[in-house]
């Protein structure tokens, strides 16, 4: 018998690959983290993923995928494997650019949209360990 060794979705290629080329798949995916409906997500369109830098000694930061949905709001989706000890704050780092990026220079407040920020983990998040099966968390 052969065996065959298969990509883990959790390895960030293998899931921009397979959530960026379908639509579809990545709307359901959304829909089961909001506890959503499928098919609740009438509209969606990928959005970039890169943020240049505010300053000129700033940090720019790339996303594994941004998506718009019809009612205004911004999803991020990060997939992360291998244990970073200020996960939190990264995440906390890229929903607050996802937030005021959009913002424009004369634009009011209100009108800024909600952020659905999905961390997909790859490792225990309280000890650092690798941990086989994938753990999400995030902030409502």
């Amino acid at each position: 018998m052969h065996s065959i060794t298969l990509a883990l979705p959790t390895v960030d290629c293998i899931f921009k690959g397979l959530f960026s080329e379908v639509i579809d798949l990545l709307a359901d995916l959304i829909c089961s983290f909001e506890d959503w409906p499928v098919g609740h997500i009438k509209k969606l369109t990928y959005a970039n993923t890169e943020y240049a830098k505010k300053r000129k000694d700033g940090k720019s930061c790339r996303m594994d995928l941004v998506a718009d949905l019809q009612t205004g709001e911004r999803v991020i989706i990060e997939v992360q494997s291998g244990q970073q000890i200020y996960y939190r704050k990264k995440a906390l780092y890229y929903a607050a650019l996802a937030y005021t990026g959009p913002l424009d220079k004369n634009a009011n407040y209100s009108t800024l949209k909600k952020v659905i920020s999905i961390h997909i983990l790859n490792f225990n998040k309280s000890r650092g360990i690798l941990h086989p099966k994938c753990v999400t968390f995030g902030w409502r």
